[in-house]
């Protein structure tokens, strides 16, 4: 018994592959179908035999025009919505002469593409993050904040959203103490008030981020009524969607950072949360090393009793404020009186609490932009920028009016105070600070035997 094997094995292998086949003679008649290609085509049933190919692929009949005997042709087309096919048409030709037909194969590319387009995205990805923490890696801590800036712009044109934001909560409570914010071209900022807004009177808002989950809202228009708070503040905001995760840091909430959607609502997706987590695990590290570097600083510029100054940071502002737009620049100098004697008679505990209280009284006789040091053991220094000689008078008998009113210490508080000021830029400035300097000696002197008497009189009193 003869039986044609190859037409068999063809046909076979025709059924099975995963690609699409099509017969045509050749005036492009469709002769054969494999199943694959049948249920592409299967509205048309069998009613496609013996038809044109442009029947069934309408909107491709220039491909088939002027089609090459010997060579073939490969392209890119679209069925079925949205699929993509890979089409390539080849010519059948009798005993490699005779052109008797061709054969049509398409391969469905949807999956293809999606991973294509799944590859190139998290390449982008890696990228933008790799970018991200190089810069700041880099960041100075004066540059921080425009650091932050420039990353929201990044993450924002990189998801293809209308706002991206962050807020820093102060002393890790529910109030914004500093937020951060980039718009797309067009839009107006929409957080304003975030920094402004007591987020506790969201509950809702405030649990979510407490127990570390992300918040997702892809309609704000139809949050429950229960949470009518939280949808009045974003609807006067304009935001019709928004996504928001915690920024955590030792187990504790520091802040939150999301996207929101203004121009139209948006689904967010499981790679808009992963890039906020990472992004918000590189704004926690930043913000921890700035707050650390801040302290560093703090310890480097303050002194550790009084929480003042000290003097060579005092020292570095005398050469920054000496300047004509600071004149007339006065300098006060004091000498706290008895300090070894109270040392000595009630111990250096006592000492320190004089120093303390000291401390507090010239805070609170001077200005904010007035510059108060601890000078040196028992010495204070205070910069008094566009301060007459008559206005720096005026603070010292503040001061001292001050100290006879504070009636909680063990012996009178009592600072002796010397005061100079520069009024022509051509003085030297350490000039200005010798004569303020010996003033205050002067002036302890004269006051010399009263604080002496008084102290020994307060002890006795003691005692």
């Amino acid at each position: 018994m003869n039986v044609d094997v190859i037409s068999i094995a063809r046909e076979d292998i025709c059924e099975n592959i995963k690609d699409s086949v099509i017969i045509l003679d050749s005036k492009n008649r469709i002769l054969y179908l494999n199943k694959i290609a049948k249920k592409i085509f299967k509205s048309f049933k069998n009613l496609f035999l013996g038809k044109p190919i442009t029947e069934i692929l309408i909107n491709y009949k220039s491909y088939f025009k002027n089609l090459s005997k010997i060579h073939e042709k490969r392209t890119k087309i679209n069925l079925k919505g949205e699929k993509k096919y890979g089409m390539v048409i080849k010519p059948v030709l009798f005993e490699n002469k005779k052109f008797i037909g061709r054969v049509v194969l398409l391969r469905d590319l949807t999956e293809k593409e999606k991973t294509n387009r799944t590859m190139h995205y998290r390449i982008k990805f890696e990228n933008l993050i790799a970018t991200l923490s190089k810069n700041f890696l880099n960041l100075e801590l004066d540059n921080i904040e425009n650091g932050i800036d420039d990353a929201l712009e990044k993450i924002g044109k990189f998801t293809d959203t209308d706002n991206s934001y962050v807020c820093v909560l102060k002393n890790c409570k529910v109030k914004a103490a500093k937020s951060y914010e980039w718009c797309n071209k067009g839009i107006n900022p929409q957080l304003n008030n975030i920094k402004k807004s007591i987020v506790s009177k969201i509950p809702w808002w405030v649990s979510k981020l407490n127990k570390f989950e992300t918040i997702r809202i892809p309609d704000v228009s139809k949050i429950e009524t229960g949470k009518k708070d939280l949808r009045k503040l974003l609807l006067s905001q304009e935001i019709k969607s928004i996504i928001t995760v915690p920024m955590i840091l030792n187990g504790a909430l520091i802040g939150h950072l999301g996207l929101t959607a203004v121009r139209k609502k948006r689904i967010w997706t499981e790679d808009d949360e992963k890039l906020l987590k990472i992004v918000g695990d590189i704004f926690t590290n930043i913000l921890e090393r700035k707050h650390a570097e801040e302290e560093v600083k703090y310890l480097l510029l303050k002194d550790n009793l009084t929480g003042l100054y000290n003097r060579s940071y005092f020292e570095e502002e005398v050469k920054r404020l000496d300047t004509k737009r600071q004149l007339p620049l006065s300098i006060i100098i004091g000498d706290v009186n008895g300090l070894k004697l109270v040392n000595d008679a009630f111990s250096p505990k006592e000492g320190d609490r004089i120093l303390k209280k000291t401390a507090n009284v010239l805070k609170s006789c001077c200005r904010k932009e007035d510059i108060i040091a601890r000078w040196g053991g028992d010495e204070f220094s205070i910069l008094l920028p566009n301060t007459t000689e008559k206005n720096s008078e005026v603070i010292i008998n503040r001061i001292r009016e001050k100290c006879q009113k504070t009636t909680d210490q063990k012996i009178p508080l009592s600072i002796s105070l010397g005061t100079s000021t520069k009024r022509d830029y051509k003085c030297n400035i350490k000039t200005v600070v010798k004569e303020a300097e010996d003033r205050m000696y002067s002036r302890k002197l004269l006051e010399r035997d009263s604080i002496s008497s008084s102290i020994i009189s307060s002890l006795e009193t003691t005692l």
